[in-house]
């Protein structure tokens, strides 16, 4: 089922190619070349670590605008007064 869920297109045709006599595909122990691993791994790293990145700057920078936001708010109702 989860071969069916990642990919419906490519499990119908390998099923359809399995009844006509091609070699069961083994889903379960597929894309395990050490090497993919460790190449999607460190993909797998660099994207979340900049996804990361921007979210921390996000945050980070938006609690910094808040800040001066409301200083500069507070200032102008200081001298309004």
């Amino acid at each position: 089922m989860d071969a069916f869920l990642a990919n419906p297109n490519d499990w119908l045709f390998q099923k359809n190619a399995e009844k006509k006599g091609a070699a069961k595909y083994d889903y379960a122990n597929a894309n395990t070349d050490p090497q993919q691993v460790i190449l999607t791994s460190i993909w797998a790293a660099i994207v979340f670590s900049f996804i990361g990145r921007v979210i921390y700057v996000y945050f980070d920078t938006k609690g910094a605008l808040v800040n001066e936001n409301l200083s500069a708010i507070s200032d102008a109702v200081t001298s309004a007064l």
